[in-house]
């Protein structure tokens, strides 16, 4: 039985304040980044609270120790900001972690109600209202980090909901909380950030996020590969990649229409559990209409059940302008190169993941995004 109910659920928020962002995590595959240039302030200092949501009471496995697909409102801070950052975990009553192989967190995907989804414009929530993911992790627990001037925008009176999958794999009971970090900047204002919009693709299916088996049929050696195309919703840049595959998964690879790669997100395994999914420092230019192509790699050796493929990716509507000149001056004894306004290409490592897509301290992969929310 599940004996944790929604209306049942209490909620904690502690607030602190934070200085600079979080560690990204390994990097992925991916193509060189275009510098960031021309760009505005950013919107200062990033506050840092901690939502501790439940409790969930699982069951001993074996006996109703699931909570599958379910969902419910979710808190989040008050206000108009742009978040930063974004971490999950699971904890017990004194915010200590929770073992990732004792519980297990399929996925808790956090969405703005009453907002269409740009990716899949069809997505509903509950009473059938328009759902837009925005963040959120799986067992690989994939940071989500932005550079600035870059920030996910969060508006006055917006509502967020939730949907989980959470597994209790152990012999007894267990009690304990979805805590998610947020770092955030309540200055962030459309002067001084570059809003992303998140674009969750899937190698399967629109909505993204839909599970599917794989039959395990391929042999010692078999690799499962799906793909799916997508048409870039405006010009722009995407700012970060975090992907989310469940256990059996290999990659997930976004490239665009002329083949070109964007990002390989990897995943790696500990103890044969996946433990992590690598991210990429993204900030690649699209153009409306273009097509990306996301892949999906399984191993297909053997059976896997209810398995997803994602790439959770955060994409930036704009255009930065004129790039800075680099001018060399040579003399018989002396070298100059100057290059005004132009930002680090390094400071483009989104992954949010690390979402992260799901994508850290400060922010999503550019996504530091990684977003993303794995499974």
């Amino acid at each position: 039985m599940r004996r944790a109910t929604r209306a049942a659920l209490a909620v904690t928020m502690c607030f602190t304040l934070a200085g600079a962002g979080l560690a990204l995590g390994s990097p992925g595959a991916g193509a060189t980044p275009t510098p960031i240039y021309n760009q505005p302030g950013g919107g200062g200092p990033v506050e840092t609270i901690v939502v501790k949501y439940g409790p969930f009471s699982l069951d001993p496995q074996g006996q109703g120790h699931d909570q599958d697909e379910s969902e419910g409102l979710v808190p989040r801070p008050d206000g108009v900001y742009g978040i930063k950052s974004a971490e999950f975990d699971l904890v017990d009553e004194q915010g200590n972690p929770v073992g990732k192989h004792d519980v297990h967190l399929h996925h808790f995907v956090i969405a703005s109600i009453n907002t269409v989804d740009t990716a899949c414009p069809d997505r509903k929530a509950y009473l059938d209202v328009p759902a837009e993911p925005l963040i959120g992790s799986g067992m690989e627990r994939t940071p989500l980090n932005f550079p600035d001037p870059y920030a996910l925008k969060v508006s006055w009176g917006e509502q967020w909901g939730a949907r989980w999958h959470l597994m209790n794999m152990t012999n007894t009971p267990k009690t304990f909380y979805v805590q998610y970090t947020l770092g955030i900047q309540r200055g962030a204002t459309d002067e001084n950030t570059r809003w992303v919009t998140p674009f969750w693709a899937d190698s399967h299916s629109c909505p993204a996020g839909t599970t599917w088996n794989v039959k395990g049929d391929g042999g010692p050696d078999g690799v499962e590969t799906l793909s799916k195309t997508w048409d870039m919703p405006f010009d722009g840049y995407v700012v970060g990649i975090g992907g989310h595959v469940h256990d059996g998964g290999l990659s997930i690879t976004t490239q665009h229409e002329d083949g070109s790669l964007i990002c390989q997100n990897d995943a790696m395994y500990v103890g044969g559990m996946l433990d992590k999914i690598t991210r990429c420092p993204t900030h690649d230019t699209i153009k409306k209409g273009e097509k990306l192509k996301v892949t999906s790699r399984y191993d297909n050796s053997f059976p896997h059940a209810d398995v997803m493929g994602m790439s959770v990716m955060y994409l930036w509507a704009g255009d930065q302008g004129i790039p800075p000149t680099t001018t060399t001056t040579s003399t018989s004894t002396t070298t100059s190169t100057s290059t005004p306004g132009a930002a680090d290409p390094s400071a483009a490592d989104l992954t949010g993941a690390n979402p992260s897509v799901l994508g850290t301290s400060g922010v999503a992969p550019a996504v530091s995004a990684n977003p993303a929310f794995a499974g």
